[in-house]
């Protein structure tokens, strides 16, 4: 009942009817584009046995990694964890779904009419894998456009148009897919041209590259946040858990600062050429959206009708 209740709950936010429905179109029949707490119907029909027998297949020793950091004994800590898992069944280690790509995401708009105080859009569309030599110049592209109050989206939107409440981007990446989105909410009636900023930021970028000055405040943002995440424990026990469990190389926060810095101008223009083409991106919208309003989906001017 809890996660009956959470799934429902979800339903009643606008941004994540916009998130939802952005992960749908980017992984369809996908994993990676369902809700991890499942749907109210499936929810429902699941069995006390069939989810032990899937806690059994899944929390076997091939699949659990363990990362501790603080200031403890190793050997200890060791000893501790054999004690506690130690007996567990060596299993089978479970595989990662490929998702290949049939086509661009469709539709390219979605629009979701309902009563709210302000309008939530989104712009996204497909990125890089963890794997990809890009992977690290489409973060910094990432940080360039939406991360941090010196992003161009930020002060395109806000600070000299005054059309946002909010917006930001990010990046996310999986062993062989990825996508950037980038998300802000508005007042109804500036939802067409805040929209249309945001695809203008994004032609700027594709046409004229990014400034060394824009490249170094985007790099040091990125850095400095690996920096600052590092003064917590959790987030040094998560480090190392998802450099063993989701990458092909296992980097220290240290090597991952040192890829960053061999980011160039050039490297930033390169994955901004090769994302924002005219088949890239898809929106999605939620909020009280007049039915005669056209919601902007593309870098020329291609729309669909509010519903």
């Amino acid at each position: 009942l809890v996660i009956l209740d959470e799934i429902g709950m979800m339903h009643d936010v606008p941004e994540e009817t916009v998130r939802r429905s952005i992960r749908r179109r980017l992984w369809p029949d996908h994993g990676l584009g369902r809700e991890v707490a499942g749907n109210p119907t499936n929810v429902g029909a699941f069995s006390r046995d069939q989810m032990r027998a899937h806690a059994r297949r899944m929390f076997s020793g091939s699949n659990l990694v363990v990362s501790i950091a603080g200031n403890l004994d190793p050997e200890d800590s060791t000893s501790t964890i054999e004690k506690a898992i130690g007996g567990y069944p060596a299993g089978r280690e479970a595989s990662w779904p490929a998702f290949a790509p049939d086509g661009s995401p469709s539709p390219r708009a979605f629009v979701d009419s309902r009563d709210a105080e302000q309008t939530y859009f989104s712009v996204a569309g497909r990125g890089v894998s963890r794997v990809d030599p890009e992977r690290y110049a489409v973060d910094i592209l990432t940080a360039v456009l939406g991360e941090g109050m010196g992003s161009s989206l930020f002060e395109e939107l806000r600070e000299k148009q005054g059309l946002v409440y909010e917006v930001f981007a990010s990046v996310s990446t999986a062993r062989d897919c990825g996508a950037l989105v980038i998300e802000a909410s508005t007042d109804p009636t500036t939802l067409e041209e805040a929209m249309q900023a945001v695809f203008e930021v994004l032609r700027r970028v594709y046409c004229d590259g990014v400034s060394e000055e824009k490249l170094e405040r985007a790099r040091e943002f990125v850095k400095g946040e690996i920096i600052l995440a590092m003064e917590d424990t959790y987030a040094v026990a998560g480090w190392a858990l998802r450099e063993q469990l989701l990458e092909t190389e296992q980097l220290t926060p240290d090597a991952v600062a040192a890829k960053y810095d061999e980011v160039t101008v050039q490297g930033v223009c390169d994955a901004a050429k090769r994302l924002f083409t005219d088949d890239w991106p898809i929106v999605a919208v939620s909020g009280p959206i007049d039915s005669n309003l056209e919601i902007p989906s593309g870098f020329h001017g291609v729309k669909s009708k509010g519903a």
